[in-house]
């Protein structure tokens, strides 16, 4: 076989040629490998930050509701904690309604997380009871189809069953039944709330809004951003079929009566602030929503969202109205001025889940004890708190602390009767959370938690 040197060269070039192709494909497939092992580990690293920063935020949110004293929580509070791996956590908290919404921010090599809950209190010792009768001069009395499912506390007295004009009890009672003399229902303390009124009012008064004047007319699109102020000087009455959404975190204030009526969806957080009377009705919704009304607040329609409602006089809950968990309820009129009886009243279909509070005594200058009722086909789920009389015609599922309950069926009223009302203690919102103001050393409980964007 003749073989040229030149053709045996030849070969070897192609045979190198081949191996340094090949050697720098391989070159090249190792680089790619390498620099997306490279990538991968830095979005790891960045992933392992934000979990820190996360991890951090959640530390410091913990950290101040374990050693936030409750006389701190009535007004604003920021604050600069250190956690695990010294990073530090901001802090930022401040009263909405019945709860406590705060903020924490931690940042970790370049990442940063926000983490945001609202906070109100474990449940305390009357709010372990179905039924507390504070008014411990007097039998509770059961009678009709009352249904009574939990334990109940009451004075010395006790608890009976009783025929009413000659129709025999065809309810039934579940539970223990514990009498005790002395004082049966803990104080509120309202400064919490109280405090947010005053500064609601000043504002107002002081002309704190009056900058961010506003000519929306409750159509189309508001251009509001999260964070801003709507303010209108006089009455103003929005309705709409549009679906008409708002941002969080906005601020409606209405130096004069508002009244909404349409298909309204406010952000978290938004606050209503009403000098006089606010009337929401159509099919409003939201969620964590702050409603203050200076004078008179009513919820009807198919409205539902959760709501902090703080009302200057009485507070209507009607139609088919739903204030989701974690609702709260609260007014502190004292006087009545023209023969009112009922200051809230939950009726028709509406329902409410969450806390009632009115904590305002009997007096010698009070005219008659405000009521709080709830109709036939009303329902409160969660837990009534009120130092005046209870008018139950319908089901509350969960606590009712009373000084009184009243029905009335003509031509007398019976006081610390129940009659055709139902009381079912295991039915109330699972972890249930009471608002803040039970417990002057309270322990802090979340009832929402976000990651803000």
């Amino acid at each position: 076989m003749n073989c040229s040197p030149f053709q045996i060269q030849g070969e070897e070039g192609s045979a190198l040629a081949s191996v340094l192709i090949i050697i720098v494909i391989v070159s090249l497939f190792i680089g790619v490998v390498l620099s997306g092992i490279y990538l991968q580990n830095g979005f790891i690293q960045k992933d392992i930050n934000e979990v820190k920063a996360r991890y951090a935020a959640e530390a410091g949110i913990a950290f101040f509701l374990s050693e936030i004293k409750y006389s701190a929580v009535n007004r604003d509070t920021s604050i600069i904690v250190t956690v695990h791996d010294c990073t530090k956590v901001t802090i930022n908290a401040k009263p909405f309604g019945g709860f406590l919404d705060v903020e924490s921010m931690a940042m970790v090599k370049g990442k940063e997380k926000k983490i945001r809950v609202l906070a109100g209190a474990s449940k305390t010792y009357p709010f372990e009871y179905a039924v507390v009768l504070g008014d411990t001069s007097s039998v509770l009395m059961l009678t009709g189809s009352t249904q009574l499912k939990g334990n109940i506390l009451t004075g010395q007295i006790g608890t009976r069953t009783t025929d009413f004009k000659g129709i025999s009890f065809s309810g039934s009672l579940e539970g223990e039944q514990t009498q005790q003399s002395g004082e049966l229902l803990s104080s509120f303390n309202a400064s919490f709330i109280q405090n947010q009124e005053a500064v609601i009012k000043n504002s107002f008064k002081d002309g704190k809004f009056s900058s961010f004047s506003s000519n929306y007319n409750g159509a189309g699109n508001s251009n509001a951003a999260a964070e801003d102020t709507l303010y209108f000087d006089g009455d103003i009455s929005w309705s709409t079929r549009d679906s008409i959404s708002f941002p969080k975190d906005l601020i409606i204030a209405v130096n004069g009566n508002m009244t909404l009526n349409g298909n309204y969806h406010f952000g978290e957080f938004t606050k209503l602030l009403v000098r006089d009377t606010l009337r929401v009705g159509g099919s409003v919704s939201g969620e964590h929503v702050l409603m203050y009304a200076g004078q008179s607040l009513q919820v009807g329609g198919a409205a539902q969202f959760s709501a902090q409602v703080i009302s200057g006089g009485e507070i209507i809950i009607r139609d088919n109205a739903w204030l989701t968990y974690p609702s709260m309820i609260y007014t502190d009129q004292e006087l009545s001025t023209d023969r009112q009886e009922i200051i809230i009243d939950i009726r028709d279909n509406a329902r409410l889940d969450g806390t009632i509070v009115y904590p305002v005594p009997t007096t010698n200058f009070t005219s008659g004890l405000f009521r709080f009722r709830v109709s036939d086909q009303a329902v409160v789920r969660g837990g009534v708190y009120t130092l005046g009389q209870t008018e139950l015609e319908g089901t509350v599922l969960g606590s009712v602390l009373t000084q009184q309950f009243y029905f009335y069926e003509s031509p007398s009223s019976y006081i610390n009767w129940l009659k055709d009302a139902e009381v079912d203690f295991s039915g109330r919102p699972e972890n249930y959370v009471v608002p803040l103001g039970f417990s002057e050393h309270p322990k802090y409980q979340m009832v929402d938690w976000s990651e803000v964007p």
